[in-house]
């Protein structure tokens, strides 16, 4: 039996033998060559420079720390071209013999690094660096240095993102908050450090938005924003994706580098509240710092360090006006019934971010790193509004209002109005004190509106946020053979703190406040500046005098959103010599996030000593709780003169002081205070994902790179089902006289107190081809086809309807929705000028099926069989449907160029310019 199992083993070496003298033969007459190329003037290494040998197709490209290996060179003497952006490229004679290594280590240099007392690397060597990484990508990618655009004041890393082709920001105050891909929303892209995907909390949301707030480029090197994914890259990318590289110890030959910078961030317009002194030590002016220390150390210096901290405190904002108006079809005026005629809108915004990352060289094929990431955010809100309102939505809702109509025609109920408004002009009149209006003439004139109001609304909270990243990897180099493995775990909170019972951040109470003077005219006047219209009080009690002022109450919600993510990597990556030269990669990701969201809302009433609403003191004293924006620093009464005069303001920190400390004056509603039951979700989900990808260099200019990526989904959710059964619908109906504050709580936990629970589960596949075509030396295009996927927020797993009696609506979450998908199309031509510099040109079309949107379409049948036992018939019903698909067209122009033709100190200038145009649909 063991007789044909000997002839087999022996027949397979016999073959294994014959395959390896070809491969013995050719290591006799071929050797390998290997060295570093680093910057002679700065120190750094360099990434990315082209190392070929003349005469012959083989090159590479030197990797992070400046190494580069050249197999299979033919034994003798041989010449090394090496070229790099920025840099001049240099001829470097090496000697290979047969079976052996030769090491051959160069230093680049230019003409602009011989100038007297140019001794720093500056933007000039960062900017190169992202360029050369661009150049070299096989995909559509547009790479960016954390330095190209000199020091960005807060170190927020959309304030980068926004200077990248393509890229738009959504603006929170004077942050950079969300980015949009070419049209497409922040939920749609991927953000990740290093390759593992950064926690977001979402301002305590269920979306799937990264937000910059809480990141920091402190300690980021370089911003890789890939448009064209590969299959190795995270599939959750229909926009696209942006990678924050980190930096590193042993990217310079010389270990021991600390640079920092020391600056201001000025508002001169509004400086509103301040909690600490370190962020406005000047009034109206914030700390900007940043420091960065590298070092290598060890007997061996073969361990590396690098540490990063920005402190960072930009003032509040400044003042606005907002209109509203009525949207018409037809022709004709619009109606206008709401105005914030005085806003000021600012918030503080802290930001202390902190990096450290340590690298061990274990040997020389193996290297491990351990990156730590802490960014803690902070702001104190303070949004101050004056609106002036009516109770009419639209000109058409005007006849609804009817009160009643007297036995001989006439309008007897509601306020007083009268028609003839235009576009530019439109008055609101109080209750009325002419006689009636006739009911006919009221049906077919086109009235103002009725009685209006003016209120104070002052919107404070303490809004702070964390983000931590805490990521061990291993890479193991060994020839043509690369090995990654790493773990991450991520951790982002965020913290709306008011009553600060349980504090995140330590801080005075506050909240929103809100004052109203009811039964007020006034009129608003376009005519000279239709964006700054001119308000006149024309009826009701002086809304400049605070105590006309009632109904005081105070919104407090202390609300938490958390996010956690766990991810293990793996990634191999094969290059083979053969006829055709290629490399494969594979590799797999295991993910699981977690979301977990609350609210703890309080609503309190100003009752005044009595303790009981609605009595003759309600008002008593609450002159107390007024304030005045002093702090402005242009003349606001003579801006104002014509235009209603400057609103006094209500001190929510007062109020929030009164309400904790005099409880006796306050009246708390119980039935919103147990809302909290209705906000306490968490979700869950689970990605594996693994992919297999090859790139072939078909010729020397051009290259094809392809591959698939599988992804399979698990989501799971809990949260409250807010829906009223029949049977406590009934109890509610049978409600006779007045209830206990007891009792309401106790039945709106009856109501909320039970929770749903759901599962999801789907898989897709992720193809994708992108070539690659050298032109010449500086000219190259790239076409690419590409896949991606959109997953649905987090809230919709959970099923759960919200009823709104008012406005007689249903809102419906749709556990069943589908992901997005994407295909995309990509071309870019890019040509590189020398020294430094590119100009490129791109098209691109994304076609975006089972794309989700909002359906308020339906509504309630009526009957007992119609879906919510026989109630709310009539009611409208929302809830997120796939429907259909999305398109999105676009060209993309994108220049940057560093001046080296001018003369002297000039040499060191750069220009950028780019341009986006979409087509959508």
């Amino acid at each position: 039996m063991n007789y044909p199992i000997r002839i087999a083993r022996r027949l397979s070496l016999l073959f294994s033998a014959l395959l390896l003298l070809p491969a013995l033969a050719l290591a006799q007459s071929t050797g390998t060559v290997t060295g570093q190329v680093s910057n002679s003037a700065t120190k750094a290494f360099l990434q990315g420079a082209l190392v070929e040998v003349a005469g012959t197709n083989l090159s590479t490209t030197t990797d992070r720390e400046g190494r580069f290996e050249l197999f299979n060179v033919p034994a003798g003497s041989a010449t090394l071209n090496v070229s790099y952006s920025g840099l001049d490229a240099q001829r470097v004679p090496v000697s290979v013999s047969g079976g052996g290594r030769a090491k051959a280590d160069v230093e680049l240099t230019s003409a602009i690094y011989k100038m007297e007392k140019f001794t720093v690397a500056g933007e000039r060597e960062g900017t190169a660096l992202a360029e050369t990484l661009q150049r070299l990508a096989p995909n559509v990618k547009n790479v960016v240095s954390s330095d190209t655009f000199g020091n960005i004041a807060d170190g927020n890393v959309g304030d980068m993102l926004q200077h990248v082709v393509g890229i738009t920001a959504d603006y929170n105050g004077p942050d950079v908050r969300q980015i949009s891909i070419r049209g497409v929303g922040s939920a749609l892209s991927s953000v990740t450090m290093d390759g593992a995907q950064v926690a977001s909390a979402q301002s305590a949301g269920t979306g799937r938005q990264f937000e910059f707030e809480t990141a920091s480029l402190g300690n980021i090197e370089s911003i890789e924003v890939t448009k064209a994914p590969t299959p190795d890259m995270d599939g959750a990318s229909i926009g696209g994706s942006v990678n924050l590289v980190t930096k590193s110890p042993f990217d310079r030959k010389e270990g021991r580098v600390f640079t920092y910078t020391v600056g201001m961030a000025a508002q001169p317009t509004y400086a509103g509240p301040v909690d600490s002194r370190w962020k406005q030590p000047i009034r109206g002016f914030g700390p900007s710092l940043n420091f960065n220390y590298s070092d290598l150390i060890g007997e061996k210096r073969n361990i590396g360090m690098s540490l990063t901290a920005t402190v960072h405190s930009q003032p509040a904002g400044g003042a606005l006006i907002a209109t509203g108006y009525e949207r018409r079809n037809d022709e004709g005026p619009a109606f206008t019934n709401t105005i914030s005629r005085y806003i000021v809108n600012g918030a503080t915004r802290s930001r202390i971010a902190t990096g450290a990352k340590f690298v061990y060289k274990y040997s020389d094929n193996t290297q491990i790193s351990v990156n730590n990431v802490f960014n803690f955010f902070h702001e104190n809100n303070d949004t101050r509004y004056h609106t002036l309102n009516s109770p009419v939505t639209t000109s058409a809702a005007l006849p609804s209002l009817i009160a009643t109509v007297d036995a001989a025609g006439n309008r007897t109920g509601g306020g007083y109005v009268k028609p003839g408004y235009t576009n530019t002009f439109t008055q609101v009149f109080a209750q009325p004190t002419e006689p009636p209006v006739p009911a006919a003439e009221f049906y077919t004139s086109r009235w103002n509106s009725l009685g209006g109001t003016a209120n104070l609304n002052v919107a404070s909270n303490d809004k702070s946020g964390r983000t931590y990243v805490f990521s061990p990897s291993v890479r193991h180099k060994y020839p043509g053979l690369l090995i990654d493995y790493s773990l991450s775990y991520s951790n982002s909170a965020t913290y709306y703190d008011v009553a600060h019972d349980t504090d995140k951040y330590k801080a005075k109470p506050t909240g929103t406040v809100f004052l109203e003077i009811p039964n007020v005219g006034f009129a608003i006047d376009r005519a000279q500046d239709m964006k700054v219209a001119t308000v006149r009080q024309t009826q009701g009690p002086d809304w400049q005098n605070f105590s006309n002022y009632s109904r005081l109450r105070i919104d407090q919600n202390d609300q938490r959103g958390y996010d956690r993510v766990y991810a293990a990597k793996f990634d191999l990556k094969k290059e083979v010599s053969a006829v055709v030269p290629f490399y494969y990669k594979t590799g797999f990701t295991a993910q699981r996030q977690t979301r977990h969201l609350w609210q703890n809302p309080h609503r309190y009433f100003y009752t005044g000593p009595d303790g009981l609403l609605n009595t003759a003191d309600d008002n008593v004293d609450i002159a107390r709780f007024s304030a005045f924006p002093k702090s402005l620093t242009w003349d606001e009464k003579e801006y104002y003169a014509n235009r209603g005069g400057v609103p006094p303001w209500v001190d929510s920190y007062k109020v929030a002081a009164s309400r904790r400390d005099q409880p006796r004056l306050w009246r708390e509603d119980v039935s919103f205070t147990s809302t909290r039951l209705t906000s306490d979700q968490e979700i869950q989900e689970e990605i594996k994902a693994a992919y297999l990808m090859g790139n072939f260099r078909l010729t020397r200019q051009f290259s094809v790179l392809t591959g698939v990526r599988v992804e399979d989904t698990e989501v799971s959710g809990e949260g409250p089902l807010n829906f009223l059964t029949p049977e406590e619908r009934a109890r509610r109906a049978a409600w006779v006289g007045p209830v206990t504050d007891a009792e309401i709580l106790r039945r709106n936990i009856a109501q909320y107190g039970s929770r749903s629970t759901n599962k999801g589960q789907y898989r897709f596949f992720l193809p994708g081809v992108h070539s690659k075509y050298q032109w010449t030396s500086n000219l190259q295009s790239r076409l690419s086809w590409s896949t991606g996927v959109g997953r649905p927020p987090f809230g919709s797993i959970i099923p759960n309807t919200t009823v709104n009696d008012t406005a007689q609506t249903l809102t419906v979450t749709n556990p069943n929705l589908k992901p997005q998908y994407a295909r995309n199309w990509d071309f870019t031509t890019e040509y590189y000028f020398n020294p430094q510099g590119m100009v490129s040109f791109g098209a691109f079309s994304k076609r975006i099926t089972d794309y989700i949107q909002t359906d308020s379409s339906q509504f309630v049948p009526s009957g007992q069989n119609n879906g919510y036992d026989g109630q709310y018939a009539g009611y409208r019903i929302s809830t997120s449907v796939n429907s259909g698909y999305a398109q999105i067209r676009g060209l993309e122009f994108n220049y940057q160029q560093q001046l080296a033709f001018l003369p002297g100190w000039a040499k060191g200038l750069s220009i950028y310019a780019n341009a986006t145009k979409l087509w959508t649909k």
